[in-house]
């Protein structure tokens, strides 16, 4: 008898006895047939899926080979060219036709199946009443088959993640309804182990956690229940820079009231749905354990803010990027802009694909006036080791900077003759980290960036890890590349697969889905009576394009209920804005904020001639009065006309002109 496993490292049994799946493309073909089981696919997805690029001439015959190599595998008394009854031939591909007496992914989904047939429908109180249980006996079943994620080991094509990482989802999914279950029918203990291996598969699924911190305040570890908790906050935070959702903290908020209960145990009624059927295993320790409209404006919720607005190809070739990376290569991008041009947003839309795909992500943040990422960076990295690995790391240079802590400047704990051993240490770990599993490494603001952090990141682009991809954000101006960021840069300009992406404005269409999004209302529905349309336009040409001054104009302008054009006249400049322009103007001197707010009250274009006559001043002294301000991206030369200045947007003209004093 066969037995194949998949929900964990790929395992092929012949009467107990544990064989080899033979070369690494056939055993990876067992496994994608697996994940795809019972659904033919074709030759050429198969192609793709198995090499992705650099395809041979001969891969269509390699796969034919591979095929007859399986089937004798699966079935060894299979004539040489006989088809088998599992590994089947169907038009131009191949399907795997095993039930769940001969693979555990079916046998998982025929359980799920049966368990959401038994409850489906009925509300979790009026089960555990009516029903002894019959849906989470199948669940407990359906998960005791996993040992980890779908075929675990493996080295995967970038095509071929999502289909284990769907297969992962149905485990996670399917773990989740049975916590729920679990609770309801006072049997949490049955689910403990898989929500424990499914919080370990993905670190950051929040229903999984909610669903873990519930089961076990349920059997009175109520201490490590606000642990976990406290666990999955953190790393939400460090990782992603968010807090908890709904789910999360409503379990948090049960463990803490106490409002979870006992109930008294329910026998099992004669029947609620068909019996479950017997999974046979091999005995021999195979793994278990989201009218037309009108001037009313909607609320913000009410917009259904989805997904990315643009970027359609800056999106494209990040993600590309990180394919390379989750195909055994490594990538490096650069993404800059002015502020509020969307940067952190776009990466964030980029990495939460490639965190569906299996990929790790990791994400380093400088500050203001402390721009040290590594510190955040590297402690994420620890946690992704075990306990051994992780103190061997903290053993070295990499436990200084780690006992340094957050806030430190990194020159006070890297100028030193460990200097170069520690930036060993970090890429070492980053290499470390990708062999795991494919990794991106986020570092946000560089622009802020200590001079010995910049020289660490350095040191990382000229030599990175396989499996990793490294993105850079930073400014453009406000403030302008520092020199050893600049050198970064020109270092990096040399590396293979290097990557610059410039983000530019919105495009028009963009405003108008933005504005859409905020305000709940569609600018491109023809309602020219209001002037709708126009208010688009409006908003537009003051803000330039630029992604955060349209999303503050838009709430601005949502708050007063009306979309129109005298409605977006008497709004005025949000309050954020005019905070963002307080700030970057703090450290000009009076001389300088006192010439700038002259030309604000002029209009966007400034003649500076006519400014310093205005000012009483000459040209010259005009220009080096306004050269610090063009570095805090307010100002901009016109192109071809040297003695003419432009304010980079309207709005902030506006607010410029608006401030006192």
């Amino acid at each position: 008898m066969v037995y194949v496993q998949v929900l964990g490292p790929l395992r092929v049994w012949h009467d107990h006895v544990e064989v080899d799946a033979g070369p690494r493309q056939q055993a990876y073909l067992l496994a994608l047939l697996l994940a795809h089981a019972g659904q033919v696919v074709t030759t050429s997805e198969l192609v793709d899926l198995i090499w992705e690029t650099d395809v041979p001439p001969s891969a269509v015959n390699l796969i034919q080979k591979h095929v007859g190599g399986l089937r004798r595998l699966l079935e060894p008394s299979v004539p040489p060219r006989g088809t088998g009854s599992y590994v089947q031939r169907r038009g131009t591909g191949y399907l795997f036709a095993g039930d769940g007496e001969v693979a555990d992914v079916v046998a998982f989904r025929q359980l799920v199946t049966t368990a959401r047939s038994t409850h489906g429908g009925v509300a979790l109180d009026a089960y555990a009443k009516a029903c002894g249980g019959a849906a989470l006996d199948a669940y407990a079943k359906a998960l005791s088959l996993w040992s980890g994620p779908a075929a675990k080991g493996m080295r995967h094509s970038a095509a071929g993640i999502p289909a284990f990482a769907a297969l992962d989802g149905e485990f996670l999914g399917a773990a989740v309804e049975a916590a729920d279950l679990a609770v309801a029918l006072d049997r949490p203990q049955e689910v403990l182990a898989a929500l424990r291996l499914a919080t370990a598969m993905d670190p950051l699924h929040e229903p999984v956690h909610a669903g873990l911190v519930t089961a076990l305040a349920a059997v009175g570890r109520q201490a490590e229940a606000l642990a976990t908790f406290d666990a999955v906050q953190s790393r939400l935070a460090a990782e992603l820079g968010i807090g908890p959702g709904p789910k999360l903290r409503a379990a948090h908020q049960r463990v803490l009231r106490q409002t979870l209960w006992r109930r008294e145990p329910v026998s099992a009624p004669a029947a609620l749905g068909p019996p479950l059927k017997a999974v046979s295993r091999p005995p021999a320790d195979p793994p278990s354990a989201a009218d037309p409209p009108s001037a009313t404006v909607p609320s913000a919720a009410a917009a259904g803010r989805v997904g990315l607005v643009g970027r359609v190809q800056e999106n494209a070739e990040l993600r590309r990027a990180i394919g390379a990376a989750v195909g055994g290569g490594s990538g490096l991008v650069f993404i800059e802009g002015e502020p509020g041009a969307g940067k952190t947003r776009l990466i964030e839309e980029a990495v939460a694909g490639a965190r569906r795909r299996g990929v790790r992500v990791v994400w380093g943040r400088c500050r203001e006036g402390d721009g040290m990422p590594w510190v955040q960076a590297v402690g994420t990295m620890l946690t992704g080791l075990p306990v051994d690995a992780r103190e061997k790391w903290l053993g070295g240079e990499i436990g200084s900077l780690m006992e340094a802590g957050d806030g430190v400047p990194a020159g006070t704990v890297l100028e030193n003759d460990t200097r170069f051993r520690l930036f060993e240490g970090v890429t070492g770990l980053v290499a470390e980290l990708s062999a795991q599993r494919p990794c991106v490494l986020v570092l946000d603001d560089l622009h802020w960036a200590d001079v010995t952090s910049l020289e660490l990141l350095a040191h990382l682009v000229t030599r990175p890890p396989r499996g990793t991809v490294l993105i850079g954000a930073l400014r453009t101006v406000a403030p302008l590349p520092s020199p050893a960021l600049t050198r970064v840069l020109a270092v990096a300009g040399r590396a293979p697969g290097h990557r610059r992406i410039r983000l530019g404005p919105l495009t028009p269409e963009d405003v108008a889905e933005l504005v859409r999004r905020e305000t709940g209302h569609d600018p491109t529905h023809e309602v020219a009576r209001d002037g709708t349309r126009d208010v688009v336009r409006d908003i537009y040409a003051r803000t330039a394009g630029n992604a955060f001054l349209v999303l503050e104009l838009s709430r601005h302008l949502a708050e007063t209920g009306v979309l129109t054009r005298e409605a977006a006249a008497r709004a005025g400049v949000p309050a954020t804005v005019r905070d963002v322009v307080r700030d970057r103007m703090a450290g000009l001197d009076d001389n300088v904020r006192g010439l700038l707010q002259i030309a604000a009250l002029a209009g966007r274009d400034i003649d500076l001639r006519l400014l310093a006559g205005e000012a009483g001043i000459g040209v010259q002294s005009c220009l080096d009065c306004l050269e610090p301000v063009a570095a805090l991206g307010l100002l901009a030369p016109v192109p071809g006309n040297p003695f003419v200045v432009r304010f980079t947007q309207d709005l902030i003209r506006e607010a410029v002109a608006g401030l006192s004093g």
